[in-house]
């Protein structure tokens, strides 16, 4: 995960996702291909499938609203 690195334990992650008091503010970004991208998991371990969902379609949907529904 990048620009920052997922927590080191599945716990750190969900207080971390605590703290941050919103599930609103995560989008799925990649730089791939990378040169040290070296493993198939892309998203951290432990969010939910609603959670996963937002991150991949739900937020950016939100935030980019024109480029998703045409000009």
């Amino acid at each position: 995960m990048q620009p920052c690195d997922t927590s080191p334990t599945e716990q750190m992650f969900q207080k971390l996702m605590e703290q941050l008091d919103s599930d609103e503010l995560l989008l799925f970004s990649t730089d791939y291909p990378h040169w040290q991208f070296d493993d198939e998991d892309v998203l951290p371990p432990g969010l939910s499938r609603d959670m996963v969902r937002k991150v991949m379609i739900d937020n950016p949907r939100a935030t980019y609203p024109r480029l998703v529904s045409g000009p």
